[in-house]
């Protein structure tokens, strides 16, 4: 179960204003979503639910163009940045949904789960 106490001694989002507090409260609740899914015995949720808040961010090209708190990056990069370390076969996944033709010639793309 997700909690917003892990956000209790992280008040450094709600000092900062407008975008850049969001992109370090995004970041923050990223970390605590790929933290629980790794965990918690009812993972598959999660990390669907992961899925597709990263198909939706990889989708629009104005999130693209928010940049993180770290200089020269952008928010969707930082994003897979926190994902890909503990769940790296959520990007391939996303990127063949977002574009189909990118299947290796000979490879079979998994079906998802019914």
């Amino acid at each position: 179960m997700l909690s917003l106490p892990h956000l209790a001694g992280s008040h450094r989002w709600a000092t900062s204003s407008g975008q850049e507090g969001f992109s370090v409260l995004f970041l923050r609740l990223l970390h605590i979503l790929v933290s629980e899914a790794t965990v918690e015995t009812s993972r598959e949720p999660l990390v669907e639910s992961l899925k597709n808040l990263l198909l939706v961010i990889s989708a629009d090209p104005a999130f693209g163009e928010l940049s993180s708190p770290k200089q020269g990056e952008t928010l969707l990069e930082a994003a897979w940045g926190v994902v890909a370390p503990s769940l790296p076969e959520l990007r391939r996944e996303v990127s063949l949904i977002l574009d189909p033709s990118a299947v290796e010639p000979g490879e079979v793309p998994e079906s998802p789960p019914i």
